[in-house]
C-alpha cells in the first residue's frame, strides 16, 4: 500500500520510513481527501501492525471488481474512507471500527466481488475487548 500511495500522485514531503517524521503531512494535489486520512493512519501504525493492515485491507484499493461496486466516486473517496478505517481497525486493535467495515462491505452488496474474502478482513475475527 505504500508503495501505492507514493506512485497515486505526485507526492512531497514524504517521509524516508513509516515513523519517520511524522509531522509532516503529505501533499497530493488534487487527490482525495480521504487519501490524507488514510496517509496519516498509516503514519501513526506500528510498522507490524500496518504490515499486517495492508495485508488484510488492500483488497479495497487493489481488487478491480470490488472496487468498482463498492466506490462510484471519481477520486475514489469512499474507497479510501474505507480503506483508512479498515486500517485504523487492525493498527488500533478497535473491535468497533472492525465490525464497522464489515458491515459497510455487507450494506454494499459487494461482499461477492471480494476474491479469496477469508484471507481479508472480511473473513477474520474482529480484536474482543
Amino acid at each position: 500500500m505504500l508503495r501505492f500511495l507514493k506512485v497515486v500522485g505526485k507526492c512531497e514531503g514524504w517521509p524516508d520510513s513509516v515513523g519517520d517524521k511524522a509531522d509532516e503531512r503529505l501533499r497530493i494535489p488534487g487527490a482525495a481527501p480521504a487519501l490524507q486520512v488514510l496517509m496519516d493512519t498509516a503514519m501513526d501504525c506500528r510498522r507490524n501492525r500496518l504490515v499486517e493492515a495492508i495485508e488484510k485491507c488492500i483488497f479495497i484499493i487493489d481488487q478491480i471488481k470490488f472496487l468498482k461496486c463498492y466506490d462510484k466516486t471519481d477520486n475514489l473517496q469512499t474507497a479510501l474512507s474505507l480503506m483508512n478505517l479498515c486500517v485504523f481497525s487492525i493498527c488500533d486493535d478497535n473491535e468497533s471500527a472492525c465490525k464497522d467495515v464489515k458491515w459497510l462491505i455487507i450494506e454494499s452488496s459487494c461482499k461477492s466481488r471480494i476474491k479469496r474474502a477469508g484471507e481479508t478482513i472480511v473473513g477474520q475475527r474482529c480484536p474482543q475487548r
